[in-house]
């Protein structure tokens, strides 16, 4: 290729780089970015049971007594971008919203039996000294929505929503069984998957020109799907004529509809200049109906409401 055919390519390729950005910018809207930090307890409560501790505080009385789990407060985040286009209706967001959890519980050996509230530890018999265990879940959700922004009145906003959800939560319970002979393991895994419509409204009070009341509700109706096994595994102890057991319970169950629920109410203060920005922090609460489902000692799975809440704090920045 010789020198003019190089530079009558770079003409064109400059010009065509030229229309280009002209055309984004005489059609390009504001992009706005957005992060939250989540200080979130998560709790399933009353049906986080995993062991039913018995005692016998006097004589000819017999205390049962399930153990519950309580989850810590722990920290996670939520961001992602909204497009302000300058021509169109909607407006255009993602976000991704990361929550993980755990909890570690024991009960130490002494004067009481214990025994396993999974089924797989349950239906062996075996009756315990100590137990421990620890339990993960972790949630994480996208949210694809679009939007429009309705100016009710000089102080009052409305920002509607529809769009789609998507979501995993996975719950993680490791234990181990303890006697003077042996230890026994389970292992139980409680995971959820599911997608669908979502509905959402957002509304902002301007109480002065900087500060102003939000509130935000939001739902979605998914088809949900939650893979379920529980392994319990018991070693031989050839002295005490103990042979080695695995129980191993499984279940698949779908559900269509399948609900969620948020909202956060809260306070914000927006800040205009050459980088406009704004905070926010509030209170924030998630509702996943029977997200535990995992089988109890009664053979029958548990329906356990799973709850997130706490303060949301976030910053966005129009980019």
């Amino acid at each position: 290729m010789n020198v003019t055919m190089m530079m009558k390519k770079k003409r064109w390729i400059s010009l065509l780089l030229g229309i280009t950005l002209y055309s984004m910018n005489a059609h390009a809207g504001n992009v706005r970015a957005f992060a939250d930090l989540l200080v979130w307890q998560a709790s399933q409560e009353t049906s986080s049971m995993w062991a039913t501790v018995i005692t016998s505080p006097r004589f000819g009385t017999i205390n049962f007594d399930p153990s519950n789990v309580d989850f810590s407060w722990r920290s996670g985040f939520r961001g992602g971008f909204l497009y302000e286009p300058k021509e169109g209706f909607f407006e255009p967001s993602v976000t991704w919203t990361y929550v993980p959890t755990s909890k570690s519980v024991r009960e130490y050996p002494g004067g009481k039996f214990i025994l396993p509230e999974p089924f797989s530890g349950y239906v062996s018999g075996d009756n315990f000294e100590g137990a421990y265990l620890n339990w993960q879940l972790i949630m994480n959700a996208l949210d694809l929505k679009i939007s429009h922004l309705l100016n009710i009145t000089p102080d009052f906003d409305l920002r509607p929503a529809i769009g789609i959800k998507g979501a995993s939560i996975l719950q993680h319970m490791k234990t181990q069984w303890i006697r003077s002979d042996y230890t026994a393991l389970d292992s139980i895994h409680n995971n959820f998957y599911g997608a669908g419509p979502e509905l959402g409204l957002d509304a902002f009070w301007n109480i002065t020109s900087h500060l102003y009341l939000q509130g935000n509700l939001s739902t979605a109706f998914m088809w949900g799907r939650w893979n379920i096994q529980d392994v319990y595994q018991r070693p031989a102890v050839a002295s005490q004529s103990i042979t080695a057991t695995r129980i191993t319970t499984n279940m698949s169950n779908a559900q269509l509809g399948t609900l969620m629920l948020d909202y956060f109410l809260g306070m914000g203060w927006h800040q205009e200049g050459r980088i406009p920005w704004s905070f926010k922090l509030g209170y924030e609460v998630q509702h996943w109906p029977h997200q535990a489902r995992w089988d109890s000692f009664q053979q029958l799975p548990v329906h356990g409401d799973l709850t997130f809440q706490g303060a949301t704090c976030g910053v966005s920045v129009d980019l």
